[in-house]
């Protein structure tokens, strides 16, 4: 939402102060500005979400492959690092499936055990 649309719902303050304010939260450390990729609008319309079982031996190596991979956007795991969950980008199902087997497929010691499809709306 743009600063003169703020202004127009609040009504009682005007786009400069609130870009100013906003600066001075986000010089202050309070806010943090970032950019979230919508990876429906470059052509990976569907999010996978993998869990994986590791080795504990295996888990930084997995880690280190997972994290080179552009198409896997998040990494989560264990507390005993014996399982991985992870969500991959691709074109479709299949793209998500040969994304996660070039990934870990040269890797003993890791079995994916479970995924879930998402389809995103082009639209979000």
């Amino acid at each position: 939402m743009s600063t003169c649309e703020i202004a127009r719902r609040l009504s009682r303050i005007s786009d400069r102060a609130i870009r100013f304010r906003l600066e001075r939260l986000r010089m202050g450390s309070i806010i943090n500005v970032t950019a979230i990729l919508n990876t429906s609008r470059i052509g990976l319309p569907v999010m996978g979400d993998v869990l994986l079982e590791i080795m504990p031996w295996k888990y930084d190596e997995t880690v280190a492959r997972l994290e080179r991979d552009p198409r896997v956007c998040y990494i989560a795991a264990s507390a005993d690092r014996t399982q991985i969950s992870m969500q991959v980008n691709g074109h479709d199902s299949a793209d998500v499936l040969r994304v996660v087997g070039q990934v870990l497929e040269p890797l003993d010691g890791v079995t994916p055990y479970a995924w879930r499809r998402s389809q995103r709306s082009s639209a979000t």
